[in-house]
This record gives structure tokens, sequence and C-alpha cells, in this order.
């Protein structure tokens, strides 16, 4: 009705491949009076900065056997498969932390730990303190981390679990 006004709202799902780009809306108003005539009216187009995307993950080795009192040697790689690099936050925050709790019985010797990296009890925590660039087959563009545990003289035989996790402030889905 005259004066009357109607809003519309919606919701996108922007996809990897738009991560990091400037997405326009074109948006075109049709309407019909009451007489039957149709108007068209094109508003000014939107732009929007899609957020940057980056698919981190985590994989490890070590030593296969240990022993009481062994050396344990660790592993552990963090890749970026995109769409794009995980960047470092606005405040110098790291682009990737990793977490990794060594298992019970395996201390971590602090003087093998990469500068990056520190270690509480059984937890070594690593900043990535640079760009964190998308995969490929050079291994440059891996985060590589390598250090070592020593197992306890007391510690049992059996079988030992390593958890690693990698986190990102790109978004990650």
């Amino acid at each position: 009705a005259p004066g009357e006004t109607v809003t519309v709202a919606f919701q996108v799902t922007v996809d990897n491949a738009a991560a990091g780009t400037i997405l326009r809306n074109d948006v075109a108003l049709t309407s019909t009076d009451g007489r039957g005539v149709q108007t068209t009216t094109n508003l000014d187009p939107l732009f929007v900065t899609a957020k940057p995307s980056a698919d981190v993950a985590i994989s490890a080795t070590a030593t296969p056997a240990a022993h009481p009192t062994d050396t344990v040697h660790y592993s552990l790689t963090a890749q970026n498969f995109g769409p794009m690099a995980a960047l470092i936050g606005d405040h110098g925050e790291p682009s990737a932390h990793v977490a990794a709790t060594l298992p019970v019985g395996i201390t971590p010797d602090t003087g093998s730990l990469p500068a990056e990296c520190s270690a509480s009890g059984q937890v070594v925590t690593c900043d990535h303190n640079t760009t964190l660039a998308i995969h490929t087959s050079d291994p440059a563009t891996d985060w590589v981390l390598t250090f070592t545990g020593t197992v306890a003289a007391d510690s049992p035989l059996g079988l030992r679990t390593l958890t690693a996790t990698v986190t990102s402030l790109t978004t990650d889905d």
C-alpha cells in the first residue's frame, strides 16, 4: 500500500573458491503497481570481502619402539591445503598454533625444542609467527617441528599415543 515499507533479507553461503575475494551483489527491484505496470530499479551494488580460508592439518611420526630411558624422536608436520595461506593476526598473533601432548611417561627434552616451541609438563606448544603457505610439492611450504623426549625409567612398556592439533586464525571449515 502507499507508504508501506517492505524489507527483504537473505543469506548466502560463500564457498572456499571465493575466500579472500571481493564479492559483488547486484540488486534489481521490480515492482508492479495497481494497474499492472512493472517498474525495475537497479540499486547500487553492494561489495563484501569474503573472509580468508585455510585448511590446516597435522601429522606426526615418532620413534617406533622405545623402552625406559630411551630417547624418542618426534616430527610434527603442519600443512595448509588452502585455498589461501594462513595469515598472522593483525596484532602479530601466530598464523598457526600446534599443541602436542606426549604420552604418559615421556618428558619432552626442552633443549631439543625448536625456538617457536615451549613445554609445560607433557604438553609442547608451538606458534608459527609467519604466514603458513599453501602446501605444494616443495617441503619448504610445510611447518616441520622436530624434538626429542625421554622415556622415564619406571615407564611401563606398551602402546603410547601422541595427540597433536593445529589451529589457525584463518577460518578453517
